[in-house]
């Protein structure tokens, strides 16, 4: 089987976007360091990713599925090898550097591409406090959602967003997408989240949905940010 590759550098007027990479120390360093970053303990809890491993943990769990990757393939008319796709060496996240051409900038957040239930891929970002508030959420998530679609062939993704979680609201419009006409609720599997100590496992998100293509999502639904296993199915 190949492993599925994933465009190792992206660009825009400000930034650098690399794809994450676990042979690197400083990117699985920031990736914990904005998980535990004041502004995201607040907007987003704790969901416990205070070492590598459960940075690994984490990513396993919520790996885009192998029909989700197969369809990107098909849809942007990139063969399929006959003996068919792992999964890529590192997860489909994106660390983002200050600098518009330099990949060995300052690292001040990540955009993540993630999926769980139901099997539709869900974007998301997540920068150091004193970079927030400057436009770089938006600027680099606009380019990752760019490059997904156009480049790799996922036309469909999701956003989903805390209920009290304005900024990221704000970003979702940004982005162009369209806030689903009802909240839901969501379960984290395995990584239970905590806010002041307290568990949080289940959540009202709401949800923002690329135009003209939104998934149908049935009544009762059930929504997670992780899977039960983290094979690649």
């Amino acid at each position: 089987m190949a492993p599925v590759e994933i465009k190792p550098m992206l660009h825009t007027p400000r930034l650098t976007l690399t794809h994450f990479s676990w042979s690197n120390p400083e990117d699985i360093e920031v990736a914990i360091g904005v998980f535990n970053d004041p502004v995201s303990l607040v907007t987003q809890g704790d969901f416990n990713v205070h070492t590598e491993e459960a940075l690994r943990h984490w990513a396993a769990h919520s790996q885009l599925s192998r029909a989700t990757y197969e369809k990107a393939y098909k849809a942007s008319g990139k063969p399929i090898p006959v003996d068919g796709i792992s999964p890529p060496t590192s997860p489909p996240w994106f660390i983002v550097h200050l600098g518009a051409n330099d990949p060995d900038g300052e690292r001040i957040g990540m955009v993540t591409l993630m999926e769980a239930k139901p099997a539709v891929p869900h974007i998301g970002w997540i920068f150091l406090q004193a970079y927030t508030g400057k436009g770089y959420a938006t600027e680099a998530a606009r380019e990752a959602m760019r490059y997904w679609r156009d480049e790799f062939g996922i036309k469909v993704m999701i956003c989903l967003t805390d209920e009290h979680n304005r900024g990221s609201w704000n970003i979702a419009q940004k982005l162009g997408l369209v806030r689903s006409e009802r909240n839901l609720i969501v379960r984290g599997i395995n990584l239970p989240r905590t806010f002041n100590g307290e568990a949080a496992q289940d959540t009202v998100i709401r949800c923002y949905v690329v135009p003209k293509a939104p998934p149908e999502f049935p009544e009762g639904q059930e929504f997670a940010l992780f899977r039960e296993s983290g094979e690649f199915v």
